[in-house]
């Protein structure tokens, strides 16, 4: 996955909301973006600070391989509080991107 795209369209923060959630230096986000290589501990320092699954996160970037992943129905795993959330997120960031949501 591309590192821009993954923060702007999947994390939905900028650099200094990064910083500000995570600690990891603004301008190291930036540089990670631009360089297109996130490590894999910002990673998952990132996808917890925003409610994603780091695992899901790591095998997107090629840090793991997908075979690790449980069989299991991920859907399972989360509320549906966090369910609807996720839904919410992805409508707002579709339409804010342009998309038609209704």
């Amino acid at each position: 996955m591309d590192a821009r795209t993954w923060i702007t369209q999947t994390v939905c923060k900028t650099p200094a909301e990064i910083e500000t959630l995570t600690h990891i230096p603004k301008r190291t986000t930036q540089s990670q973006i631009a360089r297109n290589n996130i490590p894999a501990e910002n990673i998952i320092t990132i996808a917890e600070a925003v409610g994603l699954n780091p695992i899901t996160e790591l095998v997107r970037f090629g840090h793991l391989n997908p075979r690790w992943i449980d069989d299991a129905n991920p859907l399972d795993t989360i509320s549906d509080e966090e369910l609807c959330y996720e839904l919410m997120r992805r409508m707002r960031n579709h339409a804010f991107m342009g998309g038609d949501v209704g």
